[in-house]
């Protein structure tokens, strides 16, 4: 017999709930005191009271195997013992705990594990992918000081004098409901025991808290008429934020039992308590909720938790394998409860922005539902969605949200419009009277509502619910009477089709899905102006922007175009178009302005561009970037523009003036090698090629030269790049990277030695070495020119302007006499800040130390490399050399702004006077200073 002892997850950093929270980010239990850690001790089972061998899991300490000393056979029962003790953790681990004199008592005894169809369901406590527990009946007997308050699994027994104490908590709390003080009173010397019994319910958990107040009512079940007790339990800062928790209960109670099945317990009980799980955690019949900020807040976790009671509490579905049936079908449910509620009166930003920044923002037209959707969007737009039915450790924790909760949730509303409400709910009950008190599967639920709906599911439950494939109906063409709907997405799935004139709907449709790459021909009824796939708002579709169309006109599939300050979240009626203003300035080109057009949203769009014009004042010319990409699930295709002046008119030698103007096409396109979202290894290739085109006008400075005529010259070629980047996360304290690169220079010549092709390899690590963040990193890079004659400098401080000769960066000023301005470097695979160049191969390697408690490190770097010198194609030698150097670093914003300068390095030891300021470096990455890029990544 299997035992889960989970109050072992909390022993040391080893644990699996340890190692899952250091995956995710989350070092408390690496860096925890004892204090700060709990267990399970004391353990002595004996079997009909005989004792048994038992042992550990091999791998996991929260989980003991009971050895019986004889089989126990179908039908047959046992009897298993054991005395325990538990210490209990910082609540600030997980969910059982305690903070200061308010406990959290979840999780807390041996727990048989659960024997099915599939055989055992051994499994360590995880915070991601709960739980699957066996149902029984629970009698148990708490004795704590006489005035904590307690919310609990189960009936309060055989205790008069705890009713009446909590009714008169009760009419105190109605009586006077202001906010009070939040600090704990001193313990009742005097002690009670309370008894709680509970019968069909597969976990127990309490809370218990001395400054709780109470508010107690009832509601009366849909189906039976039999009235359940509802018990809330907050407290004193947070009275007037739970003011209407009845409400919130009742009504989720109201709403559970109409759609799913009445709730079959005596009782339901919220309490008001600071988790670090999420925010809020359910156990049968009752709830504990985090911080909630606001009454939507709340009623939202409260709604929520209650819910679970159906899903895993009643029906008991494997979490760990099938978190899609409790918490995605729980979540389908909560978002129905607030449309049926409020009557679709909510909307996207209800609870986050007041109504007139609603309208603002443009976000009163997003119904609440498409929080959903928008939610699943965030993974899919990025290619970075996974399945619903997947193990819940195998998704990354964003997924967890968006996927098992968000995507689960459109795709019942997806299937219960395709069956209608009242279809919908009946099968819905007849799964849940079928399964109740159960442990059903997908298989079960599937066979459950084809056997009620007499439907076949397949697209559901083989398309939604196993992969990650897009729902995609565009219309693909319309004449005056019909409509040609297209699948451009991966599943054949159930459609919808609105037909409407002047706003008014004349008829809805559900039609049968279309295999991917299929068109169909719709009759369009009779007076219809307009025809809107999915009008409904019911559908998972990826891309909403094609859903709209014109039974007439000239542009009948095009939205109404608008500008729009910033960005917005996507509004799938109109072509937004959005303008930021812009300022810039560089030494060539001066103060310059201009404005970003762009149509980035959030989610993102499939293709996206950018286009930032910048007016030069003192050079009356038009500078500026345009970005246009094609985002493909995990890969993109990129296409960049760049113009500006490279030397200016102040720059002239022998009276001469040189203006030169450079511009810099670029495509690239970028391959996921490596996708699983839950791995520690993942790796791309990067192909681009740049193209540079340069113009150099050139002038004399000098009046009375007359024989002078002014010239103008081109230079351009074009830069092929590959490049492979691995990367190795173990967690939040270690990480590193590799990366190789090829880069080729081609005719026509940028200048008479810029040809050939170059190797680099980089790699990059760092380590973690406290709790406040603080890393120690190391950096490797060699560089190879296979061309002899190829004079590209490789250099150890990295890309400055002077050698990027492609103009792969933006600097502040190129070919300048300004001596601050040349020490602008830009601090990338190359850099390891060691002055030192060279032209065959360079190796060169560093290592930084960041100090605690400051933005400095500090930093030791060395480099040698070989050059091979020519004239005019005769080899005249090779010369090898080294440099080293060691110094201090101010950063400000890590890989974007940061000051170095080397306190040892040849140059200062052989001064004669030490001044290391003369070589101080700026580092400024204007490049990654992208907010709409910043956007783009919120979904990775």
């Amino acid at each position: 017999i299997w035992m889960h002892l989970w109050p072992n997850a909390y022993k040391n950093g080893k644990t699996a709930l340890a190692r899952q929270q250091y995956r995710d980010g989350d070092l408390f239990m690496f860096y925890a005191m004892e204090k700060s850690l709990g267990y399970i001790d004391q353990l002595d089972f004996n079997v009909n009271g005989t004792p048994v061998k038992w042992e550990y899991h091999p791998e996991h300490i929260d989980i003991a195997k009971v050895l019986l000393n004889k089989p126990l056979l179908p039908g047959e029962t046992i009897e298993i013992n054991t005395p325990f003790h538990v210490k209990l953790p910082s609540g600030k681990i997980s969910r059982l705990g305690h903070l200061n004199q308010s406990y959290q008592i979840t999780q807390w005894y041996p727990k048989p594990a659960v024997y099915d169809t599939d055989g055992w369901h051994e499994m360590p406590y995880l915070n991601q992918g709960e739980f699957y527990s066996e149902f029984g009946r629970f009698d148990v007997k708490i004795t704590l000081p006489k005035n904590y308050v307690v919310g609990a699994t189960g009936d309060l027994t055989d205790c008069p004098e705890e009713v009446a104490f909590l009714n008169e908590l009760d009419e105190k709390t109605r009586a006077s409901n202001e906010i009070g003080g939040n600090e704990f009173p001193p313990s009742s010397t005097e002690m009670k025991t309370l008894r709680y019994v509970q019968q069909n319910v597969h976990d127990f958990a309490f809370f218990a808290d001395k400054r709780w107040r109470v508010l107690k009512d009832e509601v009366t079940l849909p189906r039976t008429g039999q009235t359940v007790t509802t018990w809330a339990m907050f407290t004193p800062q947070n009275a007037v934020l739970w003011e209407k928790s009845p409400e919130y209960l009742n009504d989720a109670v109201k709403y559970y039992s109409k759609w799913n099945g009445d709730y079959p317990y005596n009782q339901v009980t919220a309490v008001d308590g600071t988790i670090s799980a999420g925010g809020g955690m359910e156990y049968p019949n009752v709830t504990v909720i985090g911080n909630s900020g606001s009454a939507l807040g709340l009623e939202t976790v409260i709604v929520h938790e209650v819910g679970h009671n159906w899903f895993y509490g009643i029906l008991g579905s494997n979490e760990r394998d099938n978190a899609w049936m409790d918490e995605g079908i729980n979540s389908f449910n909560e978002t129905r409860y607030f449309r049926a509620k409020y009557m679709d009166t909510m909307t996207f930003a209800s609870g986050i922005f007041d109504t007139s920044w609603q309208e603002r923002l443009d976000m009163d037209m997003l119904s609440y539902r498409m929080r959903d959707e928008y939610s699943y969007l965030l993974s899919a737009k990025n290619g970075s969605d996974q399945p619903m039915q997947c193990h819940s450790d195998s998704l990354s924790s964003l997924n967890y949200g968006t996927i098992v909760y968000k995507k689960t949730a459109v795709a019942f509303d997806h299937l219960k419009g395709y069956l209608g409400d009242d279809v919908f709910d009946r099968a819905m009950n007849a799964y849940f009277e079928e399964w109740k008190f159960k442990h059903p599967g997908p298989d079960d639920l599937r066979k459950s509502l084809e056997t009620s709906t007499g439907k076949d599911l397949s697209w559901f439950f083989e398309g939604l619910v196993k992969t990650d494939g897009r729902i995609d109906y565009a219309f693909a063409g319309a004449s005056k009477s019909e409509v040609v709907v297209k699948n451009r997405g991966d599943l054949n799935v159930p459609f919808q089709l609105t037909f409407t004139k002047d706003g008014e709907v004349i008829s809805e449709k559900w039609f049968d899905g279309l295999v991917a790459g299929d068109k169909k021909s719709i009759a369009i009824p009779s007076g219809a102006t307009h025809v809107q796939l999915d009008g409904n708002e019911t559908m998972l579709e990826y891309d909403r922007q094609n859903n709209q169309l014109k039974t007439s006109g000239l542009f009948k599939r095009v939205e109404p175009i608008t500008f729009k300050f910033a960005t917005r979240l996507d509004n799938p009626e109109k072509t937004e178009v959005f303008w930021f203003p812009v300022a810039a300035w560089n030494e060539q080109n001066n103060f310059m302005a201009g404005v970003n057009l762009h149509n980035t949203t959030l989610p993102g769009r499939d293709w996206e561009f950018s286009v930032t014009p910048l007016y030069s004042f003192s050079q009356n010319n038009i500078n500026g970037f345009a970005r246009l990409t094609k985002y493909m699930g995990k890969h993109k295709l990129d296409f960049q523009l760049r113009k500006f002046t490279s030397l200016d008119q102040g720059l002239s030698f022998n009276s001469f003036n040189y203006n030169s103007n450079y511009i810099r096409p670029s495509i690239s396109f970028n391959y996921i090698l490596q996708d699983n979202p839950r791995s520690r290894y993942k790796d791309q290739l990067i192909a681009n090629v740049s193209g540079i085109y340069l113009t150099t006008e050139v002038t004399s400075t000098d009046e009375f030269n007359n024989s002078f005529i002014p010239s103008k010259t081109t230079q351009s070629g074009f830069v092929p790049m590959l490049r492979y980047e691995a990367t190795f996360d173990h967690g939040p304290r270690l990480k590193h990277a590799f990366g190789a690169t090829a880069r080729a220079f081609f005719e026509p010549k940028l200048s008479p030695d810029i040809q050939g092709i170059i190797l680099f390899a980089d790699y990059q690590g760092e380590f973690r070495y406290n709790k406040n963040g603080k890393k120690v990193r190391w950096k490797g890079f060699t560089g190879i020119s296979l061309d002899e004659n190829l004079s590209y400098q490789l250099s150890g401080l990295g890309r400055t302007a002077s050698n990027d000769i492609v103009y792969d960066q933006l600097f502040l000023a190129r070919q300048t006499s300004n001596e601050f301005l040349t020490r602008q470097i830009a601090n990338d695979q190359e850099s390891v800040l060691v002055n030192h160049v060279g032209y065959k191969w360079i190796l060169n390697g560093m290592l930084e130390f960041e100090i605690p408690k400051t933005p400095l490190s500090v930093w030791a770097s060395g480099s040698v490399s070989e050059s091979r010198f020519f004239n005019y194609q005769e080899f005249l030698g090779i010369n090898y050399s080294y440099s080293y150097a060691s110094g201090i670093s101010f950063t400000l914003v890590r890989d974007v702004m940061a000051v170095h300068m080397p306190l040892i390095n040849p140059q200062l030891v052989n001064a004669t006077k030490y001044e290391p300021w003369d070589y101080l470096t700026f580092q400024f990455n204007i490049d990654k200073l992208n907010p709409w890029s910043a956007i783009r990544k919120i979904g990775q």
